[in-house]
């Protein structure tokens, strides 16, 4: 496995995050903590996103729009 240690061009975790997704090989992300836990929500974000609609709710239509789920705050 290759290693990769690098800086973005800002502060925020965002720019490193859609990086290594839009590569699209498979990655081990080693530190810091911060971006850890913040690649670890974008995981669970994209993981809810797809998730298999609740029966109870009725049929879903296929021109449904995307929504947007309010911010929490959490990293």
């Amino acid at each position: 496995m290759s290693r990769i240690q690098g800086q973005g061009p800002s502060a925020s975790l965002d720019w490193p995050a859609q990086a290594l997704g839009n590569v699209g090989a498979e990655f081990e992300v080693l530190g810091p903590p911060e971006f850890a836990a913040h690649v670890q929500g974008w995981g669970a974000r994209f993981i809810r996103a797809t998730r298999a609609p609740d029966p109870d709710s009725g049929p879903v239509s296929p021109h449904a729009e995307v929504s947007r789920r309010p911010q929490t705050g959490r990293l």
